[in-house]
């Protein structure tokens, strides 16, 4: 890989990890866990309309303190291996701090590859931080899993966007 391109996907990392960061809520409770899941499965209902298939995809929320607050599937298709493939999104998350997208940028900008984390961590595109203001590490991770990296990542960023939208500068 030439150097710019490393440059660039450098460059990349630093942009969504600082997006990442400035995302935040006031709060974050089981009601906003579902509201949120369900801004993801309407942001995947856009990204799939016109499709002739309707490709499954699985959705999760996670708290960092271990619960799940919304699960789902939606399309067709979907395998239990959608489900590893969050899990191991969202440890990736835990982990590092900022999206799964943003790590796998990362490894690929240092001429790494997605595989060079292991076999618990996904640095593909999917899982994002869940922030709140008042608290200065993730609390949670919201993940898509199903679709490209790129698409995946794009709906857990629109559902998180939406829900601080919809709360509006009081919340």
């Amino acid at each position: 890989m030439a150097a710019s391109d490393r440059a660039a996907l450098t460059a990349r990392f630093q942009q969504l990890a600082r997006q990442d960061e400035e995302r935040r809520l006031a709060s974050f409770t089981c009601d906003d866990a579902w509201t949120l899941g369900q801004y993801a499965r309407e942001a995947y209902e856009r990204h799939s309309a016109g499709a002739a298939r309707r490709v499954g995809v699985a959705i999760q929320i996670h708290s960092f303190d271990g619960q799940v607050l919304f699960a789902c599937v939606v399309g067709q298709g979907a395998t239990p291996r959608l489900g590893e493939m969050i899990r191991r999104k969202i440890e990736t998350v835990r982990v590092y701090s900022v999206s799964s997208y943003a790590i796998g940028r990362k490894l690929l900008g240092q001429g790494k590859t997605l595989d060079d984390l292991g076999p618990d961590h996904a640095p593909h595109g999917g899982a994002v931080p869940i922030f709140v203001r008042s608290v200065g590490a993730p609390v949670g991770a919201i993940a898509v899993s199903g679709l490209s990296q790129e698409v995946d990542h794009a709906i857990a960023v629109e559902a998180l966007e939406r829900h601080i939208s919809a709360a509006g500068p009081a919340h």
